[in-house]
């Protein structure tokens, strides 16, 4: 009799095992579910940023923000596609985020540089440049834009020794001739307005 109910009850308990089989019960296995959804998200939004869908990307990367393993690639990528649609608050707002995070990262400092200007923050964005030319004086690229921004703001003054040096140090740079022709612009213009202050007084 003792044997049959033991019997009984490993039948019993064998079926639940059986039962049990399902990965739904296997030790994380819901986590495992859970974190392919968000690298499912993560690889609609690639597919959205590479075809330029930054709208839809954006979408995405936010959902798979949710995934801690997940969160600081995101953060970056939707930095990227604020930029890049031109919402220059959020953008801003998340570089500096990422500065902060890795603040030897030159190429997130000259992507917070060129959005402050765009955002109309030209004074921060051009310490950001003084900064990055400091610190990388082979790097045409950052003298070129800091040149650009002193440009923007029709800063005459202060646009000469930055256009010297990047004439020394980079002849061949294909936008030489593009600045020297602004900055004579811009010079005709003054000479103008200070032409036409004298003419008034008189």
């Amino acid at each position: 009799m003792k044997k049959n109910i033991i019997s009984f009850l490993l039948s019993i308990i064998f079926f639940i095992f059986i039962s049990c089989k399902t990965t739904d019960l296997i030790p994380g296995s819901n986590r495992i579910k859970i974190q392919n959804i968000y690298n499912e998200y993560l690889n609609i939004a690639n597919v959205y940023y590479e075809l330029e869908k930054f709208d839809k990307a954006i979408e995405y990367y936010t959902l798979a923000m949710d995934s801690k393993e997940l969160y600081w690639a995101c953060y970056y990528k939707l930095a990227q596609c604020y930029a890049l649609t031109s919402k220059w608050s959020q953008a801003e707002e998340h570089y500096v985020v990422l500065q902060k995070r890795d603040p030897e990262n030159s190429s997130i400092k000259a992507s917070l540089a060129y959005i402050k200007a765009m955002g109309g923050n030209v004074e921060e964005s051009k310490k950001l440049y003084q900064e990055l030319i400091h610190e990388h004086p082979e790097n045409q690229l950052y003298l070129e834009n800091y040149i650009a921004i002193l440009f923007l703001e029709k800063n005459i003054t202060e646009v000469s020794v930055p256009l010297a040096t990047l004439k020394d140090l980079f002849p061949d740079s294909k936008n030489i001739s593009k600045f020297e022709s602004q900055l004579d612009f811009l010079l005709n213009e003054a000479n103008k307005t200070e032409e036409n202050l004298v003419e008034e007084k008189n």
